[in-house]
């Protein structure tokens, strides 16, 4: 009786330890490349917003928003706009033109990405921006007017 109850105990224990090691095993063949690409990602990236569409001549694709963070006592935001570029008879998509909303990105704000305003094409967007050391709230409105450019107004 004691025998049996041994090779079963065994039993277990050898199942249990294969059991761990499969659960390990697909961390371990994680391929180089990319691991690779998943340490070499930007972390100050917070937020990343695609939509919306442009055309100018004939290009065309759609815009992204990206926003990021730094500092830790008295955290800001920086805000990029980037026009990603459809290429014809493909799925690929590049990146055309990127800029900075320096209205914002050379103060002290938090923010999350803008809100689309009015039409699909999301041209016109809208900013809720916090300060971060008063604390204080108001918004802005971003129109994009061509590929890398764009015009900032308060809201009224």
């Amino acid at each position: 009786m004691q025998l049996k109850f041994i090779g079963i105990l065994s039993l277990i224990l050898l199942l249990a330890a294969n059991n761990a090691q499969a659960q390990t095993a697909p961390t371990n063949d994680l391929k180089p490349k990319l691991a690779e690409q998943a340490m070499s990602l930007n972390t100050s990236i917070a937020q990343v917003w695609s939509g919306g569409y442009w055309t100018e001549n004939a290009r065309w694709g759609h815009i992204r928003y990206i926003v990021t963070t730094q500092g830790f006592e008295h955290v800001t935001n920086k805000l990029f706009v980037q026009w990603m570029e459809q290429i014809d008879g493909t799925d690929e998509v590049r990146l055309l033109e990127q800029i900075s909303i320096t209205e914002v990105n050379d103060l002290f704000y938090v923010f999350g990405v803008p809100q689309c305003v009015g039409s699909p094409q999301c041209t016109n967007s809208r900013l809720a921006l916090t300060h971060t050391y008063t604390y204080e709230t108001s918004n802005l409105n971003i129109r994009l007017t061509g590929v890398g450019s764009y015009e900032i107004s308060p809201e009224q």
